[in-house]
């Protein structure tokens, strides 16, 4: 787990979260939920097998450390690595995008999530990158499986 990307709570904070719907994470990476009956706390250890839940005690949580992801500025993501790509979206077609920042014209940029090649602008197919678009980025890496 890349704990540059998580927030440590505590677990009074991590059982407000998880009753509000939320997810948080153990210190090793397993994501926990609430069951929707909310009669138990349990942990998906990985998104394909969500039959093999784990029940975990209500001590435990006040016990240990949680964690939560931060958010995603896909803004400074690019100040930090200019020339690269380091965010993606859905467009309204359904069709993913990345973006990077094209440090040679000065701006974000956007393209369909298999281009290959670095961000600039003078890329067949490469676009500006709208404001509303920037706000619906995750990071790249976290991009379903089914559509890279």
């Amino acid at each position: 787990m890349d704990m540059t990307r998580y927030e440590k709570i505590n677990g009074r904070e991590a059982l407000r979260r998880l009753l509000d719907g939320e997810e948080v994470y153990a210190e090793s990476g397993e994501k926990y939920r609430i069951d929707p009956s909310y009669d138990r706390l349990y942990y998906v250890p990985t998104p394909m097998h969500h039959e093999n839940l784990s029940v975990v005690n209500v001590n435990d949580v006040f016990r240990d450390d949680w964690y939560i992801k931060k958010p995603f500025d896909v803004r400074q993501a690019m100040r930090d690595k200019p020339d690269e790509w380091v965010g993606a979206f859905k467009n309204d077609g359904g069709v993913w995008c990345k973006v990077g920042f094209d440090s040679r014209n000065h701006m974000a940029i956007e393209v369909i999530l298999s281009h290959i090649g670095a961000p600039f602008f003078e890329s067949v197919g490469a676009g500006y990158a709208l404001s509303a678009e920037l706000d619906a980025c995750i990071p790249l890496d976290e991009v379903p499986e089914d559509a890279r």
